[in-house]
């Protein structure tokens, strides 16, 4: 402030806040590394697998929209990217789980017109080291599309959306024994859209996206599916961000972490939202970086017990930035959350992913026309 003409400075210390206790430093970048592709990297959506000491990673191609996938064995291609769908009509999306079976499977929406996608067919592919793409029927109907992908203790489960904005579907189970259970959304063209999915013992968690009250903010509801069919929705929240924006979900066996954005009284924070698996309400709720918003996160989570570990990284779009971030259970940050890409740059695109390869973590990126990858932990 000033006063009688002078500048007055005032400084207040503020209690530490334990949830975001972390070790080393936070801004460090870590050393990157250019994944050699042929031609230019563009993707708008990345994802990826960890399958049998190779990293399978697909992603959808912003200029030609042709889904596209290629294996990685330490860092390096083993051969050339795979087109998985034809330029023309248009294909979107990718969701991409490893298989116990030492394949992946990968599900992406084809558009019936190349301008505006009307009608769509949702395409399902086991994909192999060494061998060709082979189809997968897991349910799948006309029209289905922007699909999600997890793997449960009964084998896959698929979430889409039906039609244009309309109500989400998730199906589970082999021919002749298979689940199909629709979620409606709150208004029937206010959109619906599965942003994350999970499947483990407590069974199938799915978070789903609508319009939200007000302009850039979106409605989360998260929806915990039975195995009888039975859906219930645990919370409703009103993110700040876009409909497309993404929120991840985690699995960690007695509770399910929602990776989002929050409001605060001052503005907004990423956070991990935490609910039980069996019961109601939010259990905590870890602050990751403040005073700001995430878009398209990855998250991960490796190991048991006290060594268990959860890693995410996302694209801000108000920094054109790309962070990642390592948290213990009891939600201290362990290391991050910290910029990998080159901020002189400031030529990313919103579509990291984060993996466990091996005995590492590993982030892959889009900058400057080229995939990056990098350990930042």
């Amino acid at each position: 402030t000033v006063e009688a003409g002078r500048l007055a400075v005032r400084l207040a210390v503020l209690p530490a806040d334990a949830a975001g206790d972390r070790e080393g430093d936070r801004l460090t970048r870590p050393d990157a590394a250019v994944v050699s592709l042929p031609g230019s990297f563009s993707p708008s959506r990345m994802d990826a697998a960890w399958v049998g000491g190779r990293t399978l990673l697909t992603w959808q191609d912003y200029w030609s929209y042709r889904v596209r996938a290629v294996w990685l064995k330490d860092g390096v291609a083993e051969g050339a990217p795979i087109a998985l769908s034809a330029g023309s009509p248009r294909s979107e999306g990718g969701a991409t789980v490893a298989l116990p079976d030492g394949a992946a499977l990968v599900a992406f929406h084809s558009c019936s017109g190349s301008s505006i996608c009307g009608d769509a067919k949702l395409n399902l592919l086991k994909l192999t080291p060494g061998a060709e793409p082979a189809p997968v029927d897991l349910g799948q109907r006309p029209d289905d599309r922007h699909p999600r992908l997890c793997v449960g203790p009964n084998g896959p489960v698929l979430a889409v959306q039906r039609g244009v904005y309309g109500s989400v579907s998730v199906m589970w189970g082999a021919a002749g024994d298979r689940h199909t259970v629709d979620v409606p959304t709150p208004n029937r063209n206010n959109g619906g859209f599965a942003q994350g999915l999970v499947c483990g013992e407590a069974g199938i968690f799915l978070a789903m996206s609508s319009f939200g009250q007000g302009f850039n903010k979106t409605r989360i509801d998260l929806v915990a599916i039975g195995a009888d069919g039975k859906t219930t929705t645990r919370e409703t929240l009103q993110a700040p961000g876009t409909f497309w924006t993404f929120h991840g979900l985690v699995d960690d066996g007695e509770r399910i972490g929602l990776l989002t954005n929050l409001t605060t009284p001052v503005g907004a924070e990423v956070g991990l939202r935490w609910y039980p698996t069996r019961g109601d309400g939010a259990l905590a709720v870890d602050v990751l970086l403040r005073n700001a918003t995430m878009a398209n996160p990855d998250l991960r989570r490796v190991g048991a017990g006290a060594e268990r570990r959860f890693a995410a990284t996302w694209y801000d779009r108000e920094s054109d930035a790309v962070y990642a971030v390592l948290a213990a259970p009891d939600g201290r940050r362990l290391a991050g959350p910290l910029r990998l890409d080159d901020p002189a740059a400031r030529k990313s695109q919103n579509a990291p992913v984060i993996l466990r390869e091996g005995d590492r973590w590993t982030v892959y990126w889009h900058e400057r026309d080229s995939l990056f990858r990098a350990h930042p932990f």
